[in-house]
């Protein structure tokens, strides 16, 4: 057999297959393809090969003939009629001039070729694309015939002609996959050599942590180009339970979108059991960002679920955020950002501690724009995860002097805001923090082992106020003040908390939590007050309190000083006889 390679002419792009870094973003990040197999089919086929050295014109094949594919007069018509009306979209989907509609002839393959052969019409050009995605598409759609076998890099034909490559990797439900077809201008006696680099869609999810001020501004973030994430927002963040607690999703555009009639665009979004979306509380927008004359990425046009561009389906514990064509979309091109913002909130079931809360999100995405029976070809990223962290306060109550353990009493719990801990009466209700007034203030009790237990707290400053001493013990005079330490990925740096790959609780909550006294408002009150972790021991000394009027108490003391006062009287009359 004789080799041929690919002479240049039209590419449209194949099927890729990339790696993603785990919550590590690489936007406009080319694929080299050189090991995939190709369905062959022969559009043309050519007696021989002419090198122009002309730059009007391109490098061509001479004796056009129509290939092997066509096997009846019918199909050869309707591919030149299809032509004709063969539509041109830019990298923008905005639709430019065909040169096969304003062609003086256009009735047989050398007329064709001899279109094709303007070297405006090169590999990247709009037309060369437009021409591979018709070609493909009607090869598909007419039963043309293809080759025997499959092709890669390195195999040989016999003819030189333009040849259709269709990559025979299967792409439905695979991840970071995507397919498309190559038609290229060969020669004899070279070797099939396809080296087309195409882009996929990319995602990155982010958590807003409310004391980061990581911001748009900064610098950092630059896996995204230019577009920054909203300020706060990164792999990991702590909240309190019953908190809302707000998401980003962020999604890229992949190159060569202009080949798909429709492009379905869809976020899945995979929230733990610790965190709810409540469709009344999420407050949802999502919005396109582009990057202006400055290449900095700014919000362009409206938001879209309002807009009907975009719907949003919670299930269980999915919520999906899509779009069944957003090619609709104005303004979207392949340098384009969607920015999904939402929020859910950290629930009863969130996990205390350690461990935190992991939830994880992919894009799903059209990756196949050739004709397919059944359900339309769909690829998917790589998923990104970011971890939500909460903690408790544990308090014992025991005397002072003796570290006996103590009943009865009761604690207020009130925030760094001066704001109360509240919690309705409903077992499955969501605390939250109120006023002094609420009526659900909470009044802290301890449980069958004497143990207060708040759980579900952010990192901060607490107060404890003793509402109930134990009985006999005096209250405390002034609130205990304690500070709920932790270190999450936010407080090392800028960099670290975009980076959080590893997936590892651990590795997010760098330093665990603690807790530890605040001696700078009441260091009366701490003195009574020691901490070993997370466990708060308050003491309480005891006090002796003289009984109320009208009780036993009472009676006593009558009788006792009675009785003092008779003996009192008794000696005195002694003492007066006497001395007589």
């Amino acid at each position: 057999m004789k080799k041929f390679r690919k002479l240049g002419g039209i590419l449209l792009a194949v099927v890729i297959v990339a790696v993603s870094l785990f919550s590590a973003m690489a936007v406009d990040d080319p694929k080299d393809l050189t090991t995939h197999s190709y369905y062959a089919y022969q559009i043309f086929n050519a007696e021989g090969y002419k090198s122009n050295a002309s730059a009007s014109q391109n490098d061509s094949i001479v004796n056009v003939q129509w290939g092997s594919a066509f096997t009846t007069n019918e199909q050869k018509t309707a591919f030149i009629n299809g032509l004709k009306a063969m539509k041109v979209v830019d990298e923008n989907n905005n639709e430019v001039e065909s040169p096969f509609k304003s062609a003086s002839r256009l009735k047989t393959a050398e007329d064709i070729a001899k279109v094709l052969s303007n070297p405006n019409y090169g590999d990247d050009s709009d037309v060369a694309k437009a021409f591979a995605k018709y070609t493909a598409k009607f090869a598909i759609e007419n039963n043309l015939t293809r080759m025997e076998g499959t092709y890669k890099n390195g195999d040989t034909f016999t003819e030189t002609g333009y040849y259709l490559f269709l990559d025979a990797t299967e792409t439905n439900n695979q991840e970071d996959v995507v397919a498309n077809a190559v038609v290229s201008k060969m020669k004899a006696n070279e070797a099939v050599n396809i080296t087309v680099k195409v882009t996929v869609p990319t995602l990155e999810k982010k958590v807003k942590e409310n004391t980061y001020n990581g911001n748009a501004a900064s610098g950092i973030n630059t896996a995204y180009g230019e577009y920054k994430y909203g300020e706060g927002y990164n792999d990991a963040a702590d909240y309190n339970i019953g908190d809302e607690v707000p998401f980003e999703l962020i999604g890229t555009m992949a190159e060569g979108m202009e080949y798909y009639d429709t492009y379905y665009y869809g976020f899945v979004d995979t929230l733990c059991k610790g965190l709810t979306f409540d469709a009344d509380r999420a407050d949802v927008e999502i919005y396109v960002y582009n990057p202006n004359a400055d290449g900095k990425y700014v919000q362009t046009g409206d938001e879209l679920v309002r807009a009907g561009k975009f719907t949003y389906t919670p299930d269980a514990n999915k919520v999906t955020f899509a779009c069944e064509n957003i090619l609709e979309i104005s303004g979207v091109n392949s340098k384009s950002r969607i920015v999904v913002k939402y929020n859910a909130v950290l629930n009863n079931e969130a996990v205390v501690g350690y461990n935190g809360n992991e939830n994880k999100a992919y894009l799903e995405y059209s990756n196949n724009p050739l004709p397919t029976s059944g359900t339309p070809s769909k690829g998917h990223t790589p998923e990104d995860k970011v971890i939500v962290f909460t903690y408790s306060l544990k308090v014992n109550k025991i005397d002072k002097n003796t570290s006996a353990a103590l009943d009865g009493a009761e604690f207020y719990l009130v925030n760094s805001q001066g704001e109360y801990y509240c919690k309705a009466a409903a077992a499955d209700s969501l605390p939250y923090w109120g006023t002094a007034t609420d009526a659900n203030v909470a009044k802290i009790t301890p449980d069958a082992n004497n143990v207060f237990e708040v759980k579900g707290l952010d990192k901060g400053t607490y107060k404890l106020i003793e509402a109930k001493a134990p009985t006999n013990y005096r209250p405390l005079e002034n609130p205990v003040v304690i500070d709920v330490n932790a270190v999450i990925l936010p407080n090392v740096s800028d960099t670290d908390a975009q980076n959080w790959i590893d997936g590892d609780a651990h590795s997010a909550l760098l330093g665990g939590y603690s807790v530890s006294k605040n001696d700078s408002v009441t260091p009366n009150s701490n003195n009574y007050v020691s901490i070993d972790g997370t466990k708060v021991t308050v003491a309480n000394e005891k006090t002796y309190i003289l009984p109320g009027t009208g009780g036993d108490g009472t009676a006593l003391i009558y009788i006792i000083g009675g009785a003092l006062l008779a003996a009192a009287a008794g000696l005195f009359i002694v003492k007066r006889r006497s001395s007589k």
